[in-house]
């Protein structure tokens, strides 16, 4: 048992590194990006608004994005991508790219979770297995001295 939650912990913490390198490159990723709408944003017109508001909304969810579930993310990144298409398609394809790869990680990373909860539920059925089979050497324990007791009362007699 020691040795499956070392396993488990080992696996928690690999999944804490991969998580931590995804928000880095998204990170990374993303000031690409805004670099590239700043150039879109010299070409905009009055009547683009819109978009100077999904620059905006850019720069803030970069300023805190784990406080955003990935699906926010990735619905804000394909919003933003479709709204910039017209200007620049290909800023636009590279937000399309990282929304889905926010997507993928999502997926993996549900499936990491979900094994690790399997194998806690697994740990618990085992653990309450070891308590019954120790209740149960314990009553047989007991039995087995009852028994003994009472053969050697018998042998008295």
């Amino acid at each position: 048992m020691a040795a499956t939650s070392a396993s488990m912990q080992a696996g928690v913490g690999d999944m804490d590194a991969r998580v931590a390198g995804f928000y880095q490159s998204l990170d990374d990723d993303l000031g690409v990006i805004r670099l590239k709408l700043a150039r879109v944003e010299t070409n905009l017109t009055e009547g683009d608004g819109h978009i100077r508001d999904d620059i905006a909304a850019l720069s803030e969810m970069m300023s805190d994005l784990e406080e955003h579930t990935l699906q926010e993310l990735s619905v804000m990144l394909e919003s933003i991508a479709a709204d910039i298409a017209t200007f620049d398609e290909e800023t636009a394809a590279s937000l399309e790219v990282i929304a889905a790869n926010i997507t993928e990680f999502q997926a993996a990373t549900d499936a990491d979770i979900a094994d690790i909860d399997t194998s806690l539920e697994d740990l618990a059925k085992l653990d309450t297995i070891i308590g019954d089979l120790q209740t149960l050497d314990s009553s047989l324990d007991e039995a087995k001295s009852e028994l003994d007791t009472s053969v050697q009362s018998t042998s008295d007699d």
